[in-house]
């Protein structure tokens, strides 16, 4: 029972209490009065002599007995009633308040139910949430074994963008991927093919391989640009801005019309003659036909150039970039074809038609050094 119903029996119980002493105080005080009627008849009968009036008092006095008799049994009846209708309400109420318990019971257990479904709803989520990226990892897994077993496993193909002079087969047989191998293991490996492939050819200066979903491996690649052309005989043989001369030979009608074609003993000045045409302004290295060693014991590097306006130079290789720049300025003030000597100061001597020197007198040569020396001196 609840606070509020213990409260409330309490309350109907004082109430009754009260109610059953007033019923009692006032069946009391009516004994009491009909005790004192009946002891002033009593004292009326004593003072009566006629025998008849003395049995009617006699009567009325046994009625009246029979009466309080009756009274009393009925008050006793009530009384005992009272507390069986008090204990029958109190059982209706218990009842009543039992059946609202099952009912509060019964409510509170569908609450339960509810809730636990929905625990049980939100712990069958969170597991699928769980399960899915095992779920996911082990598709994945079993789909890339499958893949791997499956013959598209070992599928590649190799795309090469960027070469001009090493073919694509070269540049795809120099990786010495074998066709066995998965594309997985192409795919880890790319660097190792990358360092075969500058390795095999000269002419790579970079070389990157990338990949394309799911099996194209993309192969960019740079190659060194040809510096000059050495001829030997009817051969002619790239040598590229690394300073390497590439062994695959050409025809001298392959050539470009810019060529640069030199005639050197030494394979020693290749890195050289790369590192000083590319340090020249492209004006004057396209200005250069040729290159002939004319070595001596002073200057073992010492070459001359044939110039495309006609003149001949003498320098050494390894000031070429140096000294060749004030070449435009020199050429300018030269009203004929003339071989300048640059290997010690500059000097101008004019050229016969066959491209030889001419017989020029001491005044006519010294005046042209001073030209030039002047010349030089103002650049």
């Amino acid at each position: 029972m609840s606070d509020e119903d213990k409260k409330e029996a309490q309350h109907r119980e004082e109430w009754e209490r009260r109610s059953r002493e007033y019923q009692a105080s006032q069946e009391a005080e009516r004994i009491r009065q009909e005790h004192e009627r009946q002891r002033n008849i009593v004292q009326r009968l004593g003072r009566i002599v006629d025998p008849d009036a003395q049995e009617i008092l006699e009567e009325e006095q046994k009625v009246q007995s029979i009466a309080r008799q009756q009274l009393e049994e009925s008050i006793e009846a009530v009384q005992a009633e009272v507390p069986d209708k008090q204990a029958a309400r109190i059982q209706k109420r218990q009842a009543q308040q039992a059946k609202r318990q099952v009912k509060q019971a019964k409510r509170q257990a569908k609450k339960i139910q509810r809730q636990e479904r929905r625990d049980s709803g939100k712990k069958a989520r969170r597991h699928l949430i769980r399960l899915i990226p095992v779920f996911f990892f082990f598709t994945v897994l079993t789909m890339a074994s499958a893949y791997f077993i499956s013959p598209y496993g070992k599928l590649k193909e190799f795309q090469v963008l960027g070469n001009e002079h090493q073919t694509d087969e070269a540049i795809v047989a120099a990786t010495k991927v074998d066709v066995r191998d998965y594309t997985l293991t192409v795919l880890q490996n790319r660097k190792a093919y990358e360092k075969r492939i500058q390795k095999a050819s000269p002419w790579i200066r970079q070389v990157s391989i990338s990949y394309q979903f799911p099996t194209t491996f993309p192969i960019q690649v740079e190659e060194y640009a040809i510096v000059a052309y050495q001829t030997e005989k009817d051969k002619v043989f790239p040598i590229l801005a690394n300073g390497k001369m590439v062994q695959e030979d050409l025809a001298i009608s392959d050539l470009p019309s810019s060529a640069v074609r030199v005639q050197l003993k030494d394979e020693d000045l290749y890195p050289i003659l790369s590192e000083q045409l590319l340090q020249l302004d492209a004006d004057i290295r396209d200005n250069i036909q040729e290159m002939k060693s004319t070595a001596t014991k002073a200057s073992t590097d010492l070459v001359t150039l044939s110039m495309r306006d006609g003149n001949q130079v003498l320098i050494p290789l390894s000031e070429l970039s140096r000294k060749l720049i004030y070449y435009p300025s020199i050429a300018k003030d030269i009203k004929e074809p003339s071989l300048i000597d640059m290997e010690a100061g500059a000097f101008a001597y004019p050229l016969g038609v066959d491209g030889k020197l001419e017989g020029a007198s001491s005044s006519e040569a010294g005046a042209n050094q001073s030209q030039i020396t002047a010349s030089v001196t103002q650049n």
